[in-house]
């Protein structure tokens, strides 16, 4: 009879309809693969639990252990335990504001496809008005030749790689009679799939951005964006005119 894999990192058998495989070895769980994950780079001192073979029964009725015999065992596996809950707490804290520890975890791996959400400028323009209705302040509007700027500086970003700012003659037309700021976003995708919410929570997170967003100093905004697996290029240029 065929047995099922066991899981590298704690011994249970692995359902392949929902484990995880790496290389040779299986997980029975996303959350043992992190945790195999951080003790291979020395991020934690939680080791895999030994795979252990089952042996065939002799038949014969195991001796009654001492109970001063069992005690040891129980006192070392409690403290095993302790330990490793503040292991895998001190690890996991930067991603409760970010998710972004357990993303880099997996891609270190290269063995999952990095992933980058569908977001696109009328997307991103909704998401911004749905802030600026929350709080009081009047929709931003499209303006259509400050959009396709931003959407040729995004197609350059992403062919440079990096991130740089717009020409000042470029953006003087829009200057004229009112004001005008730049901002340039990058995001990367990793092996753990992200929305787009979660995208546009990160980009707001930039203060300079967050502030021309929602300050109500402008009322016209170009937005570009360019989808490059792995990788998302944002423009966003705010005009007062």
């Amino acid at each position: 009879m065929t047995r099922s894999p066991r899981c590298a990192f704690c011994g249970e058998e692995v359902y392949t309809r929902s484990a995880w495989r790496v290389g040779q070895d299986w997980f029975c769980s996303q959350s043992c693969f992190q945790k195999y994950e951080a003790w291979r780079s020395g991020r934690s001192q939680l080791a895999p639990r030994p795979v252990t073979t089952p042996q065939a029964s002799t038949g014969r009725r195991p001796e009654r252990e001492s109970r001063a015999g069992l005690l040891r065992p129980r006192t070392i596996l409690v403290a095993g335990a302790i330990l490793g809950g503040l292991a895998l707490l001190a690890w996991f804290k930067p991603s409760l504001h970010h998710g972004a520890a357990a993303a880099k975890a997996v891609n270190e791996v290269g063995a999952l496809p990095r992933q980058v959400p569908r977001v696109d400028s009328g997307w991103l323009l909704a998401a911004i008005n749905a802030r600026h209705r929350h709080i009081g302040r009047q929709p931003l509007t499209a303006d259509r030749a400050a959009s396709l700027l931003a959407q040729q500086q995004s197609s350059r970003m992403a062919d440079a790689g990096r991130l740089f700012v717009i020409p000042n003659r470029d953006l003087e037309p829009f200057a004229n009679g009112g004001t005008v700021e730049e901002h340039e976003f990058h995001y990367e995708g990793g092996s753990l799939p992200h929305t787009r919410a979660y995208v546009f929570a990160d980009m707001m997170r930039r203060k300079g951005l967050r502030r021309d967003s929602l300050s109500g100093r402008f009322n016209r905004v170009g937005i570009g964006v360019t989808r490059r697996p792995p990788s998302l290029w944002v423009t966003l240029i705010f005009i007062r005119a």
